[in-house]
């Protein structure tokens, strides 16, 4: 029949889906723990490849339609506090 599943009641709207749920915990304490890495192979990196991965990741963090970048003199540039 059309429509109808063994659970017609289903997940309630608003509830994660558990494997979901645990691969992003997983993911978390997967990221959280290559951060210190990440910061000292980042300071490594040469400004204009910085630059790109930070710009990269913003795009990720910052919503759709927020430009990640200043305008400055004509050229696009990343805020201060992103470059710390």
């Amino acid at each position: 029949m059309k429509g109808k599943s063994n659970n017609p009641n289903g997940r309630p709207k608003g509830v994660p889906n558990k494997l979901t749920q645990q691969a992003k915990q997983k993911l978390l304490l997967a990221l959280e723990s290559g951060l210190v890495t990440f910061e000292e192979d980042l300071r490594q990196l040469e400004p204009k490849e910085r630059l790109n991965i930070l710009t990269k990741l913003a795009t990720l963090l910052i919503p759709r339609g927020v430009q990640p970048y200043l305008e400055a003199d004509d050229k696009r540039v990343l805020p201060p506090w992103m470059l710390d």
